[in-house]
């Protein structure tokens, strides 16, 4: 994604209000528990895989996050879904590509 393209919104959860079990993968988590949900345009399930290596790989470099500790979930939805601002749908105008 290009550099300025970038809404970001954070939130921090107190350990007692999150809970985030094993799905069955036998994966072991820590307390230092990160889900990252990311709205997006449709995107390639090959650019899906390489966004998640990146973000495990950067978060464990940067901040000795365990990439077991890291879920993500992306939610598509279309042009017509964004409106950066105006009343306009950028994506539709062609004021975006």
């Amino acid at each position: 994604m290009p550099t300025p393209d970038r809404y970001q919104i954070l939130y921090e959860h107190e350990p007692t209000h999150v809970r985030a079990e094993d799905t069955g993968l036998g994966i072991s988590r820590s307390d230092r528990l990160i889900i990252i949900e990311v709205i997006s345009r449709a995107r390639s399930a090959e650019d899906k895989q390489a966004f998640y290596r990146f973000v495990t790989t950067g978060l464990s470099d940067a901040c000795a996050i365990d990439p077991a500790d890291v879920v993500v979930s992306i939610v598509e939805n279309g042009d017509a879904d964004w409106s950066f601002g105006l009343g306009r749908a950028q994506f539709i105008t062609g004021e975006l590509r």
